[in-house]
């Protein structure tokens, strides 16, 4: 139902911002991930005075990892969010789109073999207050798109799954080592899953004058061997094919998980994209200083 405001009352009572509207000019847009629900969470109240007309959620929005029968861990980790007077106030007035990656999945570097996959959707599409008859409810995976403004600044959100259908990727034979430090590339298994690729080529087939594509693990990042697109080469490559036949626009891809930002750019004849990681809200590898990953501050 709607608020006097414009917003929507939600499952929890508070109030959610309402989108932008449709032929709304996007000029300011934060996007981030990675935020663990007990720590504190100052980087919506920074968001907020950014005055950003959309907030991207790039995933592990919560920590929830399934360690128990039942999996009780996940909705008590957004329980204890939704509960944060920073996130409360944010969630009221400030427009907020997102996906997921494995934290807020259930498990670590889960992929479509996760058991609690199907709980872990229904949690995350009640934390965004999916109407009931939200398509994301009908069907495999959490992927979802928007678009703003007219014609000539239009801007196309893609909210891409990298959880509910991928592969399993390949252990490393050298834990640890440079490039190789838990997985190694294989050229099998499928990252999106057919239908999600479907959608994502039908999408990308409409108007934009901008694109921002949000992957929870970064795509054009090739120096490390943690979670990421290398790992599964001939679907990075039907990606980058994918982007080159888009009805026009300027790609921009929107990443997260490493807990610490960069900007990665890949450039061919055809394509031309910057991938932007902002990792992480409130743990990142560069302020560790003990080794101790309870703390803010840690990996």
């Amino acid at each position: 139902s709607r608020t006097a405001g414009g917003g929507s009352s939600t499952t929890t009572g508070a109030a959610r911002a309402a989108l932008p509207a449709a032929d709304a000019v996007l000029t300011r847009v934060a996007w981030g991930s990675c935020a663990k629900q007990g720590f504190p969470q100052p980087y919506f109240d920074a968001i907020a005075q950014y005055g950003a007309e959309l907030t991207i959620l790039v995933g592990d929005n919560v920590y929830g990892d399934c360690e128990t029968d039942g999996c009780p861990e996940l909705p008590a980790a957004y329980a204890l969010l939704e509960a944060h007077p920073s996130y409360r106030g944010f969630k009221a007035s400030m427009p907020l789109v997102a996906t997921w990656d494995d934290h807020d999945y259930g498990i670590n570097d889960g992929g479509a073999s996760n058991p609690h996959k199907d709980l872990a959707k229904d949690l995350f599409l009640t934390f965004m207050d999916a109407a009931d008859d939200d398509v994301r409810r009908k069907r495999d995976g959490v992927y979802t798109s928007h678009a703003f403004g007219p014609t000539g600044k239009r801007a196309q959100v893609l909210l891409l799954d990298t959880r509910y259908f991928r592969a399993d990727f390949t252990d490393t034979d050298e834990p640890y080592a440079p490039g190789k430090e838990r997985y190694v590339p294989k050229n099998e298994g499928t990252m999106l899953g057919e239908a999600q690729w479907s959608w994502l080529e039908k999408r990308l087939a409409e108007p934009a004058d901008l694109r921002l594509v949000a992957s929870s693990i970064q795509v054009v990042a090739d120096g490390h061997g943690w979670e990421c697109w290398r790992m599964l080469p001939h679907e990075r490559e039907r990606f980058y094919e994918a982007l080159a036949l888009r009805n026009g626009g300027a790609v921009v891809l929107l990443s997260g998980d490493r807990h610490t930002g960069g900007l990665y750019q890949f450039s061919s004849t055809d394509l031309d994209v910057v991938d932007a990681t902002a990792s992480s809200f409130t743990h990142t590898i560069a302020c560790d200083d003990d080794g101790d990953f309870d703390t803010p501050g840690d990996p």
